[in-house]
C-alpha cells in the first residue's frame, strides 16, 4: 500500500482548519483535492489531533478484565496480544 503524504494527526489538523475556512482554500494550501478533504472528514469525523494519538496507543493486555478476556488471553487470541505471545505448539502423534 502506498504511504500517505500526511500522518493521521496532520489530516485531522487540516480538517480543523477547513472547519474555519473553506475546503477549497485548504485543499489549495495543502495541495490536495477537495474530495480528499471530504474523504478525511468522513473517516475522522469530529476528532481532534490529540484524539488520534490516543486511538493509536497500544492497549495493554492486562488492562482488560473478565473471565472471557482472560481465557482469550491465555489462548493467545486476545486482539491486543496478537503477535506478542508465542502460540501453544500442537503435539502430533505419528503412530
Amino acid at each position: 500500500m502506498r504511504k500517505s503524504r500526511f500522518t493521521d494527526e496532520q489530516m485531522v489538523a487540516i480538517l480543523r482548519e477547513a472547519d474555519k475556512t473553506s475546503v477549497a482554500e485548504m485543499a489549495k494550501k495543502h495541495k490536495v483535492s477537495g474530495q480528499t478533504i471530504y474523504g478525511w472528514r468522513k473517516h475522522f469525523g469530529d476528532l481532534q489531533p490529540a484524539d488520534v494519538k490516543r486511538l493509536r496507543a497500544p492497549i495493554s493486555c492486562q488492562s482488560r478484565g473478565g473471565q472471557v478476556e482472560n481465557q482469550r488471553h491465555a489462548d493467545g487470541n486476545h486482539p491486543a496480544c496478537v503477535g506478542r505471545h508465542a502460540p501453544a505448539l500442537a503435539t502430533y502423534s505419528y503412530i
